[in-house]
């Protein structure tokens, strides 16, 4: 059952054991089980390395390091998104070109994943992909279902919706951390950026932290 394999294969993130679910992780990740398995064995190491990455001890595995690689390089954007993201999680020489090429990839997830990845290693190489981000935010529009008789479409638009409030919540927070490693050209270009978000943002959560 898919359903079942890709639950288990996403729950072996909240375990701490490697020797165990390591190899059962790199081998879901390959190309020949189905999309869903794949993106759930990249979830799982995105939890376990952002452990240790919070503890201050990226991990380092040369396997998951280039099943990740191979994952980024994946027709399916779906199956890029997953693995930028965790890339920016590994301590490994490869990790930074791959997310800097990254960053010009046709997909707009994959370029935001990168450009947070990049942030997450104090790389100020994806700036220009976060302060595109912003300026989208700064100039979107409500959505407005009142009238909406196509469900698709509504659900649609509230989709994406809950995904510019991610994005936007995740860029901000990036680049208040890389603050001190930004140019005073790139700082007068963010600020009234930030400012804009922060009077005017629809969302609460958004005013927050661009604050």
């Amino acid at each position: 059952d898919v359903k079942l394999r890709s639950y288990l294969i996403r729950a072996l993130g909240w375990l701490d054991v490697d020797q165990v679910t390591f190899p059962v992780l790199i081998e879901a990740m390959k190309p020949e089980f189905d999309l869903e398995t794949r993106q759930n064995a990249m979830t799982a190491i995105s939890f376990i390395a952002g452990r240790d990455f919070e503890e201050g001890e990226p991990l380092q595995h040369e396997e998951i390091t280039a099943a990740l690689v191979a994952g980024s390089l994946d027709e399916d954007p779906v199956i890029r998104r997953a693995a930028t993201f965790s890339l920016g999680l590994l301590d490994d020489d490869r990790v930074d070109q791959r997310l800097k090429v990254l960053l010009e990839d046709k997909d707009e997830f994959v370029r935001v994943n990168a450009a947070l990845a990049l942030s997450r290693q104090k790389s100020t190489a994806g700036i220009t992909v976060l302060e595109q981000l912003l300026t989208a935010a700064t100039e979107s529009e409500p959505i407005n279902n009142s009238n909406a008789a196509d469900l698709d479409a509504s659900k649609a638009a509230n989709i994406a919706e809950i995904e510019l409030v991610l994005k936007t919540k995740y860029a901000v927070i990036a680049i208040e951390e890389l603050a001190p490693q930004l140019s005073d050209s790139e700082k007068d270009r963010i600020r009234p950026l930030i400012k804009k978000l922060a009077d005017d943002f629809r969302e609460p959560s958004i005013k927050l932290a661009a604050q």
